[in-house]
C-alpha cells in the first residue's frame, strides 16, 4: 500500500514496501501526535528570568547550628549549575563567583548569573540557601591572581569605600547574604589594606543583616590568621593545594596533611565562625 506523511512529520519514501518502513511511521506519527498535544512553556534567556525583589533581610542560620555546608558556584561550568540545581534546597550558602576586580583597578565588575536566584526564589522559604557574591582578583585573560590592580583598588580610604559602595549595592539589589572576599597572591605589604577593606564591608552589610566572609589560604601566618578571623563573620580556610598542577605529583589533600592544617589554625580561629573547605 501506498503511505503519505502527514504534514510536520518528516518525510519517508511514498511507497512503502517493508514492515520495517511502516513501523517507522507509525511511531513518527505518534511522536508528533503526542509532541502536538504538550504545552511547554516558552525557553526564557537566564538574563531575562524574572526575579523578585526581596522584602527584607536575608534569613540567617543560628549561630547554635551544629553544621553549615556551603558550596561555590562558577557561571563558567554547566556541571555547577546542574549540580546547584539538583542540591540548592540540601545547601546553607551558595558562594558564587560574581564580582572581579577591573582591569586597572579602578572599580569591581560583575557577573550575575540569573538562573541562580530564579532557582532560590522558586524553592520553599524554609529550604532556601543564602546566596554570597564573591568578589576576587582572578584576571580571567592572565589566568592568574592580579596584585597590581587590587593594590590599586585598596590603596586609598576613598577608592576602599567605592569599592565597597560597589558591593553593597549588589547585595541589596538581589537580596543575597553577603560577600566573600578571596583576594588571593596578596604582597605582604597589601595586608593591612585588605583588612581595613574587610572591615568597612562588614560594617555596610552589617546595615541590613547581610555577612562579610573571607576566603583564606594556608599559607597565611597565625597573627593575620587571628587579625582576619575578627574581622569577619566567617571564614574559609582554603584547605587544598598540597599539590597542584605545576607543582610535584600527588593528592591535593591527604588526608594527614589536611588534618594537620586544620588543627594548626584551630589553634587561633573560632571553630563556630570557620569553615573548612574540601578541595575537589
Amino acid at each position: 500500500p501506498s503511505w503519505r506523511a502527514e504534514p510536520g512529520v518528516a518525510r519517508l519514501p511514498t511507497l512503502l514496501t517493508t514492515r520495517q518502513a511502516r513501523e517507522r511511521l507509525a511511531a513518527r506519527r505518534r511522536l508528533f501526535a503526542a509532541l502536538g498535544r504538550r504545552r511547554e512553556p516558552a525557553a526564557v534567556r537566564p538574563s531575562r528570568l524574572p526575579l523578585v525583589r526581596p522584602s527584607g533581610p536575608p534569613r540567617r542560620h543560628s549561630d547554635s547550628a551544629q553544621s553549615l555546608t556551603a558550596g561555590f558556584y562558577v557561571n563558567w561550568d554547566d556541571n555547577s549549575y546542574a549540580s546547584f540545581a539538583a542540591h540548592a534546597a540540601e545547601m546553607d550558602w551558595v558562594i558564587c563567583e560574581w564580582s572581579f576586580v577591573a582591569a586597572g583597578g579602578d572599580s569591581l565588575r560583575f557577573a550575575l548569573d540569573q538562573r541562580v536566584p530564579y532557582v532560590v526564589q522558586r524553592l520553599p522559604e524554609a529550604d532556601r540557601p543564602l546566596i554570597f557574591a564573591m568578589v576576587s582578583n582572578f584576571d580571567s585573560g592572565g589566568k592568574r591572581f592580579e596584585s597590581r590592580d587590587l593594590r590599586r583598588l585598596l590603596a586609598t580610604p576613598e577608592s576602599r569605600a567605592r569599592a565597597v559602595a560597589q558591593l553593597d549595592g549588589f547585595v541589596r539589589r538581589y537580596g543575597l547574604g553577603g560577600v566573600t572576599v578571596d583576594f588571593e597572591s596578596v604582597p605582604p605589604d597589601l595586608d593591612d589594606e585588605v583588612l581595613a577593606f574587610i572591615r568597612a564591608l562588614r560594617a555596610a552589610l552589617a546595615e541590613h543583616g547581610a555577612l562579610a566572609t573571607q576566603a583564606i589560604g594556608i599559607d597565611v601566618d597565625d597573627t593575620w590568621l587571628r587579625r582576619y578571623g575578627a574581622a569577619n563573620d566567617a571564614v574559609i580556610l582554603m584547605l587544598y593545594d598540597e599539590h597542584y598542577g605545576s607543582g610535584d605529583v600527588g593528592p591535593v589533600a591527604s588526608q594527614p596533611w589536611y588534618a594537620d592544617r586544620v588543627r594548626h589554625a584551630m589553634r587561633v580561629l573560632d571553630p563556630a565562625h570557620t569553615i573548612l573547605a574540601i578541595g575537589a
